[in-house]
């Protein structure tokens, strides 16, 4: 009798790896195609500020500041491959070069990650989905969002860990994360504020039903958030400083600083027509400038609420007109919405929502962005700052659900479990590569 024949480890290993190099050629013909298309101008989405940043560094062998319009890191980053002998046509093609590399590495590192905390299936979903309705579309631009995308997921990761199991370790790791998507793009902090109130308060809470201080627990809580601030503000320490000498504000930055607390991006243009640059407007009355504080008494309580809806419309309207994402946002959110509604009502266990738990805090935490970003919908719109979300809410309604395969919702009679809507999701994103993809990289601008 025969014995039974197995398949060599080269094999098993060539045959993903096989798939893998052609996904990554797919993703750089891909992306190719939509640079040559409709990314052809430097004079758009910015791309030219970026590489003005990145020129001024390389040229000072790195000793100007930056300008705090940019923030720093992918103005390193494109520092570094450019030549201030070629032209600005070769300069533009190298600079998207890099972008499209810098993706895939970002990609693999994502892959990995997904690997270790998300069964396989999940894990290649999370991954196709994320490379082929947002990174393909993204990664051909001189912007900072890919790199940003993955440096914030990583900070969500670490926040929600810290959230439900707080410890010193997570808390570096953390912070380390939250300080690097900080210099990569100046939204990080309200996310660092929200996170130290809601655990603060969380804390207070819990003292205040127990009737005593318990010093063990408050010790066990407190240090790992003193070590996430430690870590987070360390890490930024000398930016910090020289954001304060330069511009007269330790967390300053351009957007954050000033444009959001502006009615319209023509209202930036005018301000800056009318008082200089905005480099030097902390040295003017603190009347002129735009600030919080102006922004709250020069408008009403009306006003700010009708800015807060017509920016969560605008942005609703450019996620249903986006490049394909927002089909597997749905889903899931969706399939994790009604399982809550449908737990809530048989009274199953609350233990995913618990205030302990990670998923109470993901939610917490997502739906402030949204509504930040709506906010700040009248100066910028575009799909680029809700695309900040979309890894962080997949990946959370993944790992509450994944290790119940069997999890159901009922739809008009029918059962769908958590494994079969994975199996839709993976069918849908094949088609989505082989045709839908073709079909909309050349003809769908994604830079703004």
């Amino acid at each position: 009798m025969d014995a039974p024949r197995t398949r060599s480890p080269f094999r098993l290993f060539l045959g993903p790896a096989l798939v893998t190099l052609l996904l990554a050629v797919v993703f750089v013909v891909a992306a190719y195609a939509h640079a040559r298309t409709q990314n052809a101008d430097v004079g758009r989405f910015d791309q030219d500020l970026y590489l003005q940043g990145a020129r001024a560094l390389h040229d000072s062998a790195y000793a100007v500041p930056t300008n705090r319009l940019h923030m720093p890191v992918y103005l390193y980053f494109q520092a570094f491959f450019y030549d201030s002998a070629l032209p600005m046509e070769a300069t533009f093609t190298r600079a998207r070069v890099a972008n499209v590399a810098l993706a895939l590495a970002l990609l693999a590192v994502l892959h990995a990650f997904f690997r270790r905390t998300l069964p396989i299936r999940e894990a290649r979903l999370l991954t196709l989905i994320f490379a082929f309705t947002i990174f393909v579309f993204r990664a051909p631009y001189v912007q900072v969002e890919c790199l940003f995308y993955v440096l914030a997921f990583f900070g969500f990761v670490g926040l929600c860990s810290l959230w439900e199991r707080p410890s010193w370790k997570v808390a570096i790791v953390a912070g380390a994360f939250e300080a690097a998507a900080h210099l990569t793009k100046g939204s990080v902090l309200p996310g660092i504020a929200l996170f130290t109130l809601a655990y603060a308060v969380r804390e207070a809470l819990f003292a205040y039903r127990a009737r005593r201080v318990d010093r063990d627990r408050l010790l066990a809580r407190t240090t790992p958030l003193a070590a996430l601030l430690a870590t987070y503000l360390g890490l930024l320490a000398p930016y910090l400083r020289t954001s304060k000498a330069l511009f007269g504000a330790y967390f300053f930055a351009a957007g954050p600083s000033y444009a959001m607390w502006m009615d319209s991006w023509d209202e930036w243009v005018d301000k800056e027509r009318r008082l200089g640059s905005y480099t030097t407007w902390h040295l003017l009355p603190k009347e002129l400038v735009p600030s919080a504080a102006n922004y709250l008494h020069s408008h009403s309580i009306g006003q700010i609420v009708s800015r807060e809806l017509l920016g969560l419309g605008e942005m609703l309207g450019n996620t249903l007109l986006s490049h394909g994402y927002i089909d597997y946002a749905i889903l899931f959110l969706a399939f994790a919405g009604a399982l809550a509604v449908a737990n809530a009502r048989q009274k199953a266990s609350p233990a995913p929502f618990a205030v302990e738990r990670a998923p109470a805090f993901a939610v917490v935490y997502l739906a402030f962005y949204v509504f930040l970003f709506a906010f700040y919908g009248p100066i910028a719109a575009g799909n680029r700052f809700i695309l900040t979300l979309f890894l962080p809410a997949l990946y959370a309604v993944f790992r509450a659900h994944a290790p119940s395969q069997d999890a159901y919702v009922s739809v008009f009679g029918y059962r769908i479990t958590w494994h079969s809507l994975v199996s839709f999701a993976t069918a849908l994103i094949a088609l989505h590569i082989a045709f839908r993809l073709p079909a909309t990289i050349t003809r769908i601008a994604a830079g703004g």
